[in-house]
């Protein structure tokens, strides 16, 4: 989607009252000085005022009316490549009781909402240019969820450093993105959903602090994923499933005890499974196109299961192997097609 490149002048943007201190560095009586050093610090509030019900539009050639203010009982949808003078108008922007969208542009969207605290609703950032989105780590509130979608520019993902809980993290169709570092405080977490990020190499923060039952866990098309949190703190998930992931983190679920369903395919690079402490598999255990696993190590702990399929792993995998596992952990043999 083409989009236009423009910068965004801090001083621009800022809207609120200005205040300058004067510090004058006293002279020594004692030294002879030509000047005397005067050292000048400025300083700019951001300030809002008041609430605005409605759904607001901001983007190129159309001026969506608002004047700073505080709350929006509604929905924002921000074009990052509208004017600057049309994006400083939510500058001090705080709660949005809605949805809200930032598209488009190649600026940081972070920065355009520094003080934003809570959102009702979910977070999309979509066909994003800029090369780093970074910021919002004043967002305590995200009930909906934060979604980052199909954004070509998209290589650096940090911030949300005060986010404790949201139902949703979804990175999904950001095939330049590198590197993910946020998220760092979230505890409480529903879905998380990695897909079709060709070149993610590196996750830290997401998922390290997230803590008890998670609905769902998609890691798909990570073809050079070398790095992910240990989620040593998540006990429970319904469904976790890793699909074309360069690399599993054989260390990532320590304290994983039940699932419902757990999927392991087409992982290149993943020689052996590794939950020490998982016992129920409720509903099925299937894992297939494993190049390089050869063994149900790592399976060890689990005492009730049901179906089971271990298709097209090593040969040394044998559906032999795989009868004998479940004779003594449960479970129904589901024959591979």
């Amino acid at each position: 989607m083409p989009y236009t490149r423009f910068a965004l002048p801090v001083l621009a943007l800022l809207v609120g009252c200005q205040t300058s201190q004067v510090n004058v560095t006293p002279v020594d009586p004692d030294v002879t000085a030509d000047t005397t050093e005067v050292q000048t610090d400025t300083q700019t509030e951001p300030t809002c005022s008041g609430t605005v019900s409605g759904t607001f539009l901001i983007r190129p050639s159309v001026k969506a009316g608002l004047k700073n203010p505080c709350t929006i009982n509604g929905s924002l949808t921000i074009s990052l490549d509208a004017a600057a003078d049309e994006l400083a108008t939510v500058q001090g922007l705080q709660v949005v009781t809605g949805d809200l969208e930032l598209q488009n542009g190649a600026t940081d969207p972070g920065p355009v909402l520094p003080h934003l605290t809570q959102v009702n609703g979910s977070i999309t950032l979509q066909n994003i240019g800029a090369p780093l989105v970074s910021g919002f780590d004043a967002l305590l509130q995200a009930d909906g969820g934060v979604t980052f979608m199909n954004s070509t520019g998209i290589q650096e993902i940090r911030g949300f450093a005060s986010l404790t809980a949201t139902q949703v993290v979804e990175v999904n169709n950001l095939p330049n993105l590198e590197l993910i570092d946020g998220f760092s405080s979230l505890s409480s977490l529903a879905h998380l959903k990695l897909s079709y990020l060709s070149k993610l190499k590196t996750v830290l923060g997401l998922g390290a602090n997230v803590t008890g039952q998670v609905e769902t866990v998609w890691l798909s098309q990570l073809q050079l994923l070398q790095s992910f949190p240990t989620m040593d703190k998540v006990t429970e998930v319904a469904a976790l499933e890793t699909t074309a992931t360069g690399f599993l983190s054989v260390s990532a679920w320590p304290s994983l005890t039940k699932v419902e369903t757990l999927t392991v395919t087409d992982n290149a690079a993943v020689a052996s499974l590794h939950f020490p402490v998982l016992t129920q598999v409720e509903t099925g255990l299937f894992v297939g196109s494993n190049p390089y696993l050869k063994s149900m190590a790592g399976l060890d702990a689990v005492t009730s299961c049901g179906q089971v399929r271990f298709c097209n792993n090593h040969k040394d995998l044998t559906e032999a192997a795989v009868h004998a596992w479940i004779a003594v952990h449960g479970g129904q043999d589901m024959k591979c097609n």
